[in-house]
């Protein structure tokens, strides 16, 4: 939906000059508007910018801007609040932001959408609220004043936001319950700096007001383990991430902080052997309340689209979507590979053919993707896994090419549902614990993957640094290109590696919902679709009715006979074609990474020449092993080799030593 950023500072410094700066840097969040919001201790000053729409500043309301930024010069302002503006609810002057009360005693910075607002405000008109408009944004307000900080807790959506209360002189900044919107944040003991992307709080390096570098611990976890801001501290040094579920208060007279986590998701852990009657039960209630789901997130003031890769999950939203609205053409947008094995396509288009959308596709490429490295990081802000996210770059560009401004994405089923391949080692743990028959037969089905998997994510753990240094070494050529004194400096992190849960499916997902698998593909989501000034919207992660319902159903009706996502399959019997159901073979947005990595080699060369991998890879031996080590198009693809790719490019995009 937007962008947002502001400072809370005790220093006497330019805060607007610095506000403004952090906004430009997320105009692609916003380009449809920028407002800002100043306070010095005793007045309010309101602002507009070149991007403030003539009507929002000649407008009758009183957040309406008044004052050009470029004419604030105040060293005494305590709270800035900035705003970039994709119009999706209530397209209107009255759903400008920074966003006020009718007093002006609460101001508001809101990036998300509140799914449920329409019933929220019904219930608040009841209470005596009156509206002005038609946005999301004026119920979070008016809910903040009749609950308090407890209005969260009725918020079915996506959000992150600040919220400024002159009655106690706080501000308060909230993350939604599973990370589907971004919130980062600086803080020293008399500056505090919050932004959706991490590149904003960057540019405030220019003024000298943070310090930063790179944070060598999160270098380590992102290169042997895979992790990517799994601790509040990223990438960058200093920079710090409020985590899902997670609302932090400052005090502006002192900027004493406080962080609470404000929801915690359950799951039922009880073993329930299979009943028939009981899935088509639980089968029928998961389809009533996805759909409710989906026709919530069906709420724009813009045309709504979707990603379809042709999986179940996004099968299952765009078939939802015909079913509740099938007088609507919707536009549908897939990838497709010329190496067949790649290639979803004839799914998504049979799917698109039932649910009679108009069907868009791209078809990315190596030369693609080199054109569009350095954008590529610079929109991700921190390195990423493999090329599959420029696919979903591809797809949100497509989107913007043909003016849809928001899309449906299925992000979220696998892990509600069980849907990789690794959860069927949990699962069968936890059948041989309660269900041995069962549980022998799916280990036996498949024993080599399980083994692997299970040795790999368990045991290896259990010895000390230096042999597990030892063993990774005997399997994967990337840990000899390293170099060995960041490895040794780091080496107790080798034993931080998130084990398979044995304890049970279900202890497996809600491990991965919680700060793990689903954060990150929602981080590559958000700025994917964001650089593009598209809004994506994912039920499978944001709807709360829909994700506890999953989470508390018993994980034998997720796995079953050896088939993953078994009850989201059979609640989509009528509804997504027969042909998608009976798939087996996960993809995503696979992408041909291997052979890309091989053609792209040669002109991604020069970024190993930088002086700033050395602290991290021994570039020396790299650079004399090059062609064979970027010559993966024989080998599996594990995503270890571009990471190499994708860090050389990151560091030189951010300028970092």
């Amino acid at each position: 939906m937007c962008g947002i950023s502001g400072i809370i500072s005790l220093e006497k410094i330019n805060v607007a000059q610095a506000v403004s700066l952090m906004s430009k840097t997320l105009v692609h969040r916003g380009p449809d508007g920028e407002g800002f919001y100043f306070y010095d201790g005793e007045t309010d000053v309101v602002a507009y910018s070149n991007d403030t729409p003539i009507d929002i500043q000649n407008a009758s309301l009183n957040y309406a801007p008044k004052t050009n930024i470029t004419d604030i010069n105040n060293e005494d302002i305590k709270v800035g609040f900035a705003h970039r503006r994709l119009a999706i609810i209530d397209l209107e002057a009255t759903g400008h932001q920074p966003q006020c009360n009718d007093d002006a005693n609460i101001w508001l910075t809101f990036n998300g959408e509140i799914y449920n607002y329409i019933e929220l405000k019904d219930e608040l008109e009841k209470l005596g609220h009156q509206f002005i408009s038609s946005s999301d944004t004026e119920v979070i307000i008016k809910s903040y004043l009749e609950w308090g900080i407890n209005c969260i807790q009725k918020f079915n959506g996506m959000w992150a936001f600040a919220l400024f209360d002159k009655r106690n002189n706080q501000v308060w900044i909230c993350r939604d319950r599973f990370g589907v919107k971004p919130l980062y944040y600086y803080k020293t003991n008399t500056f505090f700096a919050f932004a959706s992307e991490q590149k904003s709080l960057l540019s405030l390096r220019k003024f000298g007001l943070i310090e930063t570098g790179i944070n060598e611990k999160a270098v380590f976890d992102y290169f042997i383990h895979s992790q990517i801001e799994y601790e509040e501290e990223g990438m960058f040094k200093n920079i710090f991430e409020l985590m899902p579920s997670q609302h932090i208060t400052i005090d502006v007279r002192s900027l004493e902080s406080n962080i609470e986590k404000y929801y915690t998701l359950e799951a039922e852990h009880k073993y329930f052997k299979y009943d028939v009657e009981e899935n088509k039960h639980f089968a029928q209630q998961l389809k009533t309340v996805f759909f409710e789901a989906v026709k919530k997130r069906l709420r724009s003031d813009v045309a709504v689209g979707a990603c379809l890769s042709g999986g179940i999950d996004s099968s299952a939203i765009v078939s939802a979507m015909h079913e509740i609205e099938p007088n609507t053409t919707f536009h549908t947008f897939t990838t497709t590979f010329e190496k067949t094995q790649f290639d979803e396509s004839n799914y998504a288009k049979l799917v698109s053919d039932n649910a009679k959308t108009t069907f868009h596709s791209i078809t990315p490429n190596s030369k693609q993707l080199l054109n569009d490295l350095e954008a590529l990081m610079y929109c991700q802000d921190v390195p990423i896994w493999s090329t599959s996210t420029y696919a979903q770059f591809s797809l949100m560009q497509l989107a913007k090419e043909n003016n849809i401004k928001v899309v449906m994405d299925g992000q979220g089923g696998d892990e509600l549902f069980g849907g990789y391949p690794h959860h069927l080692l949990s699962y069968a743990s936890e059948n041989i614990q309660n269900n041995f028959g069962v549980g022998i037969k799916l280990f036996f089905d498949n024993a080599s993957y399980l083994t692997k998997t299970y040795l790999k994510s368990n045991f290896a753990n259990k010895f000390n640094p230096s042999s597990i240094k030892a063993f990774l070494r005997s399997y994967r050529e990337d840990i000899a290109f390293f170099n060995n004194s960041f490895l040794d400096e780091h080496k107790q992190r080798f034993k931080n590696n998130f084990s398979q849960n044995l304890n049970g499916l279900n202890s497996q997902l809600l491990q991965e919902l919680n700060n793990s698998l689903l954060k990150n593909y929602l981080k590559c989501e958000d700025r994917c679709s964001m650089h593009h000034s598209v809004e994506s919207r994912t039920p499978f992660s944001d709807d709360l009715p829909l994700i506890e319902f999953a989470m508390h159903l018993p994980s034998s009706y997720k796995i079953h006979n050896g088939v993953h996502k078994s009850i989201l399959r059979d609640a989509m019997q009528d509804v997504v074609p027969a042909e998608i159901l009976t798939r087996t073979d996960k993809m995503g947005y696979s992408t041909p990474n291997n052979q890309w990595i091989y053609e792209i080699k040669d002109d991604v060369k020069h970024y190993f020449e930088n002086p700033a991998l050395k602290k991290f890879i021994d570039t020396d031996k790299l650079l004399a092993n090059y062609d064979s080590f970027f010559d993966v198009r024989s080998k599996a693809e594990t995503g270890r080799v571009f990471k190499f790719i994708s860090f050389a490019v990151w560091l030189k995009v951010f300028e970092l030593e």
